[in-house]
């Protein structure tokens, strides 16, 4: 009797109109900046994300629209709609994370500023557009080996523009033309850099950028062998910027990322690991006595040890500790729902103030973030937005601890993803970084799903 033979099916494609967004939006967002350069790049950011989260909607609906021809075959109307909208867990936070989002601007007492601010555009329209992100990404969307070519293309853009700024060239003309890096570095209030514009926004994209270079060369052994012997001095160049633009929220953000990665994703006994927990317990107890017994000049360092014996200046932190004081005491009175989205510069905190050894005046702003990404959101969103942007992504981020089904996708992502948190508790958020931490926080959820399904 002889058998009939099958035809094997195709592989499904991975691309489809959301991952060619993704292609799409990653290296425009990131070098375009419009015609004042760093003078207007928040704004341009803004217009562009909005443009780009519009025709991620329109996609998104003919997505689901198709989904439901090709389920509505094999069930009833009903029940396919309900297989379709049917959210995970990480989604349904992050709606949740939304809904309350919403909820607080429409409570907050500064009225249109918290839907909308021309200002520091993280209002309440733009996290709209940061959970489309994340939901249109994560359903439709998959990491491919061509899209982690692209994000290292502009990875190498990206560090190009700012060692060819640092050697005094204008590339793209993004400084304005009576100025370059060098005078820059006399006005810490216009301290702009590659192409995010304020020093402490590109220590935040180099956060992300820095575990996909290493983890590329150490995990993809997939990836052609000349890509990953380039992506080592890649990696090290981004680490080289972040020391060298002393931004100490991006060196310590990383440093701990991807120390955390290491542990996770590298292959050892547990009792391996203990032993390394230990030695490295030891040395931190080493290192926290040599602190508290001897000052140095490194002012990091120095504040450290003046913490330990109890001496907690205002200035210190570059300041944030004057920041976080006046917002933590005013975060009881506004604990559930804040003051609405991107009202910080409305709820008339006391400006930052800095001076010189003489007591001169050297710098004055007012304050219009926390320089700590959890705490802005429950100062200026509540508790409950809070609890559900936390929940969003610890949910992604659990299959990223455990070996099981973890892809070298998702484990790249995973590392990038913790790079990025650990330097938001110290950074602010903008509208220039957040939506590159959605895509991929969408990626990786994307990756989680996809992996899940094979098992």
């Amino acid at each position: 009797m002889k058998h009939r033979k099958y035809r094997r099916k195709p592989a499904r494609k991975t691309w489809n109109p959301v991952w060619l967004w993704v292609a799409a939006f990653l290296p425009v967002y990131l070098v375009l900046s419009g015609k004042d350069g760093y003078l207007g790049i928040s704004a341009f950011k803004t217009k562009l994300l909005y443009g780009f989260s519009a025709v991620l909607l329109g996609i998104s609906v003919i997505q689901l629209c198709s989904d439901y021809r090709r389920m509505s075959r094999q069930r009833s109307g009903n029940d396919a709609w309900k297989e379709i909208l049917r959210p995970t867990p990480a989604q349904t936070a992050a709606l949740l994370y939304l809904l309350f989002t919403l909820l607080s601007a429409s409570l907050s007492p500064f009225g249109k500023h918290a839907w909308y601010d021309d200002v520091c555009h993280e209002n309440a329209v733009t996290q709209l557009c940061y959970v489309l992100i994340f939901l249109s990404v994560s359903r439709w969307a998959r990491p491919t080996r061509a899209l982690a070519y692209l994000v290292l293309i502009c990875i190498v853009a990206h560090n190009a523009v700012i060692l060819l700024q640092q050697s005094g060239e204008n590339p793209l003309g993004y400084y304005p033309p009576w100025t370059n890096y060098e005078k820059v570095q006399t006005r810490p209030d216009f301290l702009f850099l590659g192409m995010s514009g304020n020093a402490d926004q590109v220590s935040a994209v180099l956060s992300l950028m820095t575990p996909i270079c290493f983890g590329v060369a150490a995990l993809d052994d997939k990836m052609p062998v000349a890509i990953r012997i380039l992506a080592v001095p890649l990696g090290s160049i981004c680490v080289y910027e972040l020391i060298e633009i002393d931004v100490l929220a991006g060196v310590v953000g990383v440093a701990c990322g991807l120390f955390l990665s290491a542990f996770v994703l590298v292959r050892a006994r547990r009792r391996t690991k203990a032993f390394c927990l230990l030695g490295l317990g030891a040395a931190g107890s080493g290192a926290v006595w040599y602190l508290w017994t001897c000052p140095t000049n490194i002012r990091f360092f120095r504040e450290i040890h003046s913490i330990l014996h109890g001496k907690i200046s205002d200035s210190f932190g570059s300041g944030r500790v004057f920041i976080w004081r006046q917002m933590l005491r005013r975060i009881p009175d506004q604990l559930w729902f804040g003051s609405g989205p991107d009202t910080v510069r409305k709820t008339g905190l006391i400006p930052f103030r800095r001076y010189d050894a003489g007591g001169k005046l050297v710098a004055q702003a007012a304050i219009t973030d926390a320089h700590c990404l959890p705490l802005e959101i429950l100062y200026t969103q509540g508790l409950f937005a809070l609890c559900s942007w936390l929940a969003t992504v610890g949910i992604v981020l659990a299959p990223w601890f455990r070996r099981k089904g973890r892809t070298t996708a998702a484990a790249i992502l995973g590392a990038a993803i913790v790079c990025f948190c650990f330097t938001m508790l110290f950074d602010f958020s903008s509208v220039i970084v957040m939506p590159f931490f959605w895509v991929a926080l969408g990626l990786l959820e994307a990756e989680n799903r996809a992996a899940k399904r094979m098992r």
